[in-house]
């Protein structure tokens, strides 16, 4: 099956499943060109020190904690946000880093990717979101390269919502773990949220290993959510932890 045929065949799979679009009078007060862009985002995202993303070069190898994912299996739920497609988690699944355990909420499917590694880029990423009982975040970034088609992300694509504000819903059960690469090495470093308010000290595991998507199943993500990442920032003094595995 050509790559136009299988895209469109998702296409109207998510016609019928799409929930009502947002209204088109919401107030949209941050976007990622023209006055509202990133560099009219101001506070924390203007003045902030611990700012995301960045790009992850001059590591520092250490020993550390290897990622224990506790995934299980959810219901489809998936939401367009308007600058990535989000997966939202049901409770009960999550992942433990040494002594600290954090809630998996939500996967968010980017393009391109925001963090760059050794000044390379990757046209996607999937982004972990976790929470912590005191309310701290973690986030896993999976680096997405053009290759072989993916299995696991062929179970999301019949039912991706076609515009901002829209969402489907169905009993299709997928398992985030599905979308972690094998090889568990990463990078480490304390930074923020990359969209307004850029809320700071977010724990980020940047994963070594990218996995692999096809180019039609690139291009149904970039093709409803565009280009849209937030430029690199400034890294300052901070360390990068390199797990060196």
């Amino acid at each position: 099956m050509s790559g136009t045929r299988f895209y469109s065949l998702f296409v109207g799979a998510a016609l019928l499943l799409s929930a009502p679009p947002l209204s088109a009078q919401e107030d949209v007060s941050w976007s990622y060109d023209g006055a509202t862009g990133p560099a009219n985002w101001g506070a924390l995202c203007s003045t902030g020190q611990l700012q995301s993303p960045i790009n992850i070069e001059g590591t520092e190898p250490v020993i550390l904690n290897d990622l224990k994912h506790r995934y299980g299996v959810t219901p489809i739920n998936l939401k367009h946000d308007g600058y990535q497609i989000t997966q939202r988690y049901n409770s009960g699944s999550g992942l433990t880093v040494g002594n600290n355990s954090f809630s998996l909420d939500a996967v968010a499917f980017r393009t391109p990717s925001e963090h760059k590694v050794a000044g390379n880029g990757f046209p996607m990423a999937i982004q972990f979101h976790h929470s912590g009982e005191s309310g701290e975040k973690a986030v896993i970034s999976v680096m997405v390269r053009e290759g072989a088609e993916n299995l696991a992300v062929t179970e999301y694509l019949p039912h991706l919502p076609l515009e901002a504000g829209q969402s489907t819903r169905n009993n299709t059960l997928v398992n985030a773990r599905d979308l972690i690469p094998f090889d568990g090495g990463y990078y480490r470093y304390n930074g923020s949220d990359t969209t307004p308010p850029c809320i700071e000290n977010v724990r980020w595991y940047i994963m070594k290993r990218p996995i692999e998507m096809s180019s039609a199943q690139i291009n149904a993500f970039r093709g409803l959510i565009g280009n849209k990442a937030r430029p690199l920032q400034v890294r300052g003094n901070r360390i990068i932890l390199d797990s060196a595995q």
